[in-house]
């Protein structure tokens, strides 16, 4: 189970809907999405944990490079 293995859930707005948030919540996992910008009620989220995604994905494309 992935709940198991994970605290929190680093994603772009992409990933920013209800059926996702929802899925999350039920696996008891940390949902650091932001908000869209046409969102009606925005989800707050921790900006410190999500400056966190940009050194993981700036790690892969150093990885890549």
């Amino acid at each position: 189970m992935i709940a198991d293995r994970i605290e929190t859930l680093l994603a772009d707005k992409g990933y920013d809907s209800d059926a996702i948030r929802e899925e999350i919540a039920k696996a008891g996992v940390e949902a650091v999405i932001p908000a869209k910008s046409n969102r009606r009620a925005p989800t707050p989220h921790d900006r410190e944990k999500y400056r966190w995604r940009n050194l993981v994905e700036r790690l892969f494309n150093k990885l890549k490079n």
